[in-house]
């Protein structure tokens, strides 16, 4: 299957998708995203994960709240 071939707002897990993923594939998802990029799972709800827009909406979420503790406001200007 080609990325093109999944919309962003398509179901990846659960009854509803075409793929056949379950809850352990979730799980398993979302700790190979808290690998490859350091999400924060302890406050991620596995909702977060069931289309590709989601996913994109969750990452950037965590990667601008790590951004802000990192910057606090102010510091930069």
């Amino acid at each position: 299957m080609r990325p093109e071939e999944v919309a962003a707002d398509e179901p990846l897990f659960g009854l509803s998708s075409r793929f056949g993923l379950d809850s352990m594939d979730t799980l398993r998802f979302i700790s190979e995203l808290h690998e490859r990029y350091g999400l924060d799972i302890a406050s991620t709800n596995t909702d977060s994960f069931r289309t590709l827009a989601r996913i994109v909406e969750t990452l950037d979420a965590d990667s601008a709240a790590r951004q802000a503790v990192r910057e606090p406001v102010g510091e930069g200007d």
